[in-house]
């Protein structure tokens, strides 16, 4: 088993994981140094006034962005 593997495997065991269902308005603050994340497949509404809108935001004090960070 590689490293990556065993990581894996660690992540999907019980308790390692949360899922969230958002409701229209709200907002997620994720610090990607500090927490693992992903989603599940889903499917879009039809109706351009219902599809779904996603904005990546990049918060800093200064500097700019990097894959680190």
């Amino acid at each position: 088993m590689t490293a990556l593997e065993a990581f894996e495997a660690i992540l999907n065991e019980p308790g390692m994981s949360a899922r969230f269902q958002f409701q229209p308005g709200q907002m997620q603050l994720i610090d990607n140094r500090a927490l693992g994340h992903k989603r599940t497949a889903f499917r879009d509404w039809p109706e351009a006034e219902r599809k779904r809108l996603l904005v990546r935001l990049w918060l800093r004090d200064s500097g700019s962005r990097t894959y680190n960070g």
